[in-house]
């Protein structure tokens, strides 16, 4: 017999003992693990309906009717309304911030307009103040749930729809899509039917 046959013979049994041990107490210690871990899979589960993208057709047709508004060009919508948390696995998916940062610069731009034009007799610090009444988050937040903009919003598995608050940002993302897709009239058809503006002179409804 030769020396590894002999060494084979002294820890095999000591192997097999040890790895049966191993797997006894892997299978008991573990299992709370297990049920943790389905416990936790279930919870992840949860939150992604919560969270699932909500980007489709019949969602973009929904926001189109609500908004007053006909894409050219869908990507934009699609763009429009998908969160930034969809760029954690990829880095190149288009989000709604520029589109946001377009869409407050316009947005001020048209209410800046309709007060100038419909307004000859208020003063700058008249004219400022109604502009930020019109202008400020509150308002955008206010509009969001009055069309349930809430409900078509795509997110990443990160963020929980319901946990989430910012709603009113997507406004002026739609917005600046809507610029970028028909321009300066259509983007201003679009904040005249939002903020239910009329063009009589000296008067703004205001979703309430």
């Amino acid at each position: 017999m030769n020396a590894y046959s002999s060494r084979r013979k002294i820890f095999m049994p000591i192997n097999k003992n040890y790895w049966f041990f191993l797997l006894l107490t892997g299978l008991v210690g573990f299992s709370p693990v297990i049920v943790n871990y389905k416990k936790k899979c279930c919870h992840v589960l949860i939150r992604n309906r919560n969270s699932m993208a909500t980007n489709s057709a019949a969602s973009f047709r929904t926001v189109q009717t609500l908004i007053s508004y006909q894409f050219k060009t869908i990507k934009l919508l699609e763009e429009a309304l998908t969160h930034d948390s969809h760029r954690v696995n990829n880095a190149t998916i288009p989000t709604y911030q520029r589109l946001e940062f377009l869409g407050d610069s316009v947005l001020n731009l048209v209410i800046t307009e309709y007060l100038f034009r419909n307004n000859p007799n208020l003063t700058e610090g008249q004219l400022t103040a109604q502009r930020k009444e019109l202008t400020e988050g509150k308002k955008q937040t206010e509009i969001a749930r009055e069309i349930n903009l809430q409900d078509h919003v795509s997110f990443g598995i990160s963020v929980n729809r319901n946990q989430f608050s910012r709603f009113g940002s997507f406004v002026e993302s739609l917005i600046g899509a809507v610029y970028i897709d028909g321009g300066l009239d259509a983007a201003r058809g679009v904040i005249y039917h939002l903020w239910k503006i009329t063009n009589n002179a000296g008067s703004v409804c205001v979703i309430s």
